[in-house]
């Protein structure tokens, strides 16, 4: 009798084992999701894909591309594309466009979505994907001014309103005051400029509080940005780019922290290999205007000591080679006038530059 009372129990934990393996053998789930669920995403996603622990539509609907109104499953904010069933387990969604930058995308399937044997979907049935948030990529010095004042670039990942940044973005001195700035109202931009008041000392901190948002989407900045930087009042080049202001005239453009005196700076210039060339005032610096030939290679030397309209001194020599480029196509009449003589057949001189052929129209002409 003992015997047989231990077989029983035997027998009904073997029963219940065996049930409870048949239990998780019938679920209902999501085994994979690609990409990733809560993961960074591109904004241009091509495919997202979900597979099933068991089949989940029949075998006529699968290879059946329909439209995402027809999903079994719900996406926050909306998406338009197209989604097909790879096989009887498999979802794949096919995204239309790119997804919008700085948002997160939240994916629900139905409560009520079943397998093809009726079994309701268990356990997790959202999943969630996200476009990069906005970053802060630097923050520096790009300027000062004779009172003391520098003037500071912003430079984010995606456009930022002024208005937006003064509630996050605090100065402070070396002792932990506060410094007043000035942050002009503007578009959304990804480099904003601002200019501190005079600073007793030159190092200060910039410091940007996170959930500062831009114009493109929700997700914010994620931590905050911090920054300590020591001010600089050194007549510095910054930059350069070079364009034909004329076939036969070149121009190479200089960006410098602070303005400078054409007239004065000429002095400290060299170019090599030699060539006549002039120095002008431009919007950001100083330019160099000669006859420079496209592909030609120049090396500009700026010399150590030459000074800015403020006084800075440039603090060591800068040098600079630089390719002229190719002449953009372009077509020009050297004389302009408005009667057209027969003498010697009616001729028009053109200009043209990299063009091969050109088509000529004449609106009106007077006898």
């Amino acid at each position: 009798m003992k015997w047989f009372s231990v077989f029983g129990v035997v027998l009904s934990f073997v029963a219940l084992f065996c049930g409870f393996l048949f239990a998780q053998e019938e679920e209902f789930t999501i085994l994979s999701i690609s990409p990733p669920p809560d993961s960074l995403v591109p904004s241009v996603l091509t495919e997202i894909r979900v597979t099933f622990s068991q089949d989940a539509v029949p075998q006529e609907e699968v290879g059946v591309l329909r439209d995402f109104s027809l999903l079994p499953l719900s996406i926050t904010p909306p998406l338009s594309g197209q989604f097909v069933w790879e096989d009887a387990k498999t979802l794949v969604l096919k995204i239309k466009g790119a997804l919008r930058e700085a948002t997160r995308y939240t994916f629900r399937f139905r409560d009520d979505f079943r397998n093809v044997r009726g079994k309701l979907l268990a356990g997790r049935h959202d999943f969630t994907l996200y476009t990069e948030p906005l970053k802060v990529l630097d923050v520096k010095q790009v300027d000062y001014v004779s009172d003391g004042s520098v003037v500071l670039e912003c430079s984010f990942s995606l456009p930022v309103l002024p208005q937006k940044l003064r509630g996050f973005l605090t100065l402070r001195d070396q002792e932990g005051n506060e410094i007043p700035y000035s942050l002009p109202l503007g578009p959304a931009s990804t480099r904003l400029y601002i200019t501190t008041a005079p600073l007793r000392n030159p190092i200060l901190t910039i410091e940007i509080a996170p959930g500062l948002t831009s114009e493109r989407g929700p997700l914010g900045l994620e931590t905050a940005y911090r920054k300590v930087l020591t001010a600089t009042y050194a007549f510095e080049i910054l930059g350069y780019y070079v364009y034909f202001e004329s076939p036969k005239q070149c121009v190479i453009t200089f960006n410098t922290s602070t303005p400078v005196d054409p007239e004065k700076l000429s002095p400290f210039i060299r170019v090599e290999p030699e060539s006549p060339f002039t120095v002008r005032r431009s919007y950001s610096g100083f330019a160099i205007a000669g006859p420079f030939l496209p592909r030609e290679r120049k090396v500009i030397t700026v010399q150590k000591g030459a000074q800015a309209e403020n006084g800075a001194k440039l603090l060591s020599d800068f040098t600079q080679a630089v390719i002229i480029p190719d002449l953009y196509p372009s077509i020009s009449f050297p004389v302009t006038g408005l009667y057209m003589t027969s003498a010697l057949g009616v001729r028009i001189p053109i200009d043209l530059v990299n063009v091969p052929k050109v088509r000529l129209s004449l609106w009106r002409l007077y006898d």
